[in-house]
């Protein structure tokens, strides 16, 4: 992710409402910090998912575009995170791009 990466962290941090996980001393740490790339990659898909859903039950379109959403995810997590989101967006337009 590189140098896009803190803002990613921090803007996941901050829709998720957290501020990072608490060390045993009391230091608050970034999910930057704590999370690898995959899973940060797989977090902010995620987040954009529910984001996307959340607008649909507003009436927004069911229609959902991803572009290279798996490059840093290994096939274990990225079947998984398909199955989920063959789950949660049955029923919508999905364009792999």
């Amino acid at each position: 992710m590189g140098a896009a990466a803190p803002l990613i962290g921090a803007a996941v941090g901050g829709a998720l409402g957290m501020s990072g996980a608490v060390t045993e001393d009391g230091r608050r740490l970034n999910p930057v910090q704590v999370l690898s790339e995959a899973s940060l990659d797989l977090l902010t898909l995620l987040v954009l998912i529910e984001v996307h859903v959340e607008c649909a039950q507003l009436g927004q379109e069911r229609i959902i575009a991803l572009d290279d959403v798996f490059q840093s995810v290994d096939s274990v997590h990225r079947v998984r995170t398909l199955e989920y989101m063959a789950g949660r967006l049955r029923g919508w337009q999905v364009i792999w791009l």
